[in-house]
């Protein structure tokens, strides 16, 4: 059973934690899928009849790995024409190497989002874990990312986080409160 709480008035979370021991196969994929997305999303075309999923993969060997975590909750809104800027901050409690990707959000069934287009000026840092984003438009952009773990130069598994991030207009201000 899941955490639920509210980080705000516009962020929900959850949170699932558990310890598990598998028997040995070659990766495991653990997903969770829950319907809809928000109507108000402006880079998904037709985004309510689109489920949210969500996968973790783990590649089995004989040593122990615990997953990426990323403990970061985004921020509640960006500011049109200004720069949103994101600490993602993943960590390996095993010492890992990890990297970042943005993706295509996926469907149920782990299908690429149909209608989805990114951001241009969308992109992220590898070298320190910053995700960075400016539109001249408002509306609420929806962000797919997969954190993935290295250990010796070979991928053992990877976590994705998906993040709807509000952009408003902002008026007699210089800069981003």
């Amino acid at each position: 059973q899941g955490n639920h709480y509210s980080i705000n008035s516009t962020t929900e979370a959850y949170d699932y934690v558990d310890t598990v021991t598998l028997p040995y196969v070659d990766s495991y994929t653990i997903s969770y899928t829950t319907c809809c997305r928000s109507l108000t999303i402006a880079n998904i075309t037709n985004p309510t009849s689109s489920p949210i999923y969500l996968e973790m993969v783990v590649y089995v060997d004989s040593t122990c790995n615990s997953s990426p975590t990323i403990p970061v909750h985004p921020y509640n809104y960006g500011i049109v024409n200004f720069a949103y800027v994101q600490g993602l901050n993943a960590y390996d409690l095993d010492g890992d190497s990890i990297s970042y990707q943005l993706i295509t959000p996926l469907d149920a069934g782990g299908i690429l989002t149909q209608g989805y287009v990114l951001p241009p000026s969308a992109g992220i840092s590898n070298n320190n874990a910053i995700f960075m984003m400016t539109t001249s438009s408002a509306g609420t952009y929806d962000i797919c990312f997969k954190v993935t773990e290295y250990r010796n130069g070979n991928e053992i598994g990877h976590v994705m986080r998906e993040m709807q991030i509000p952009f408003v207009i902002a008026n007699n201000i210089d800069e981003p409160i």
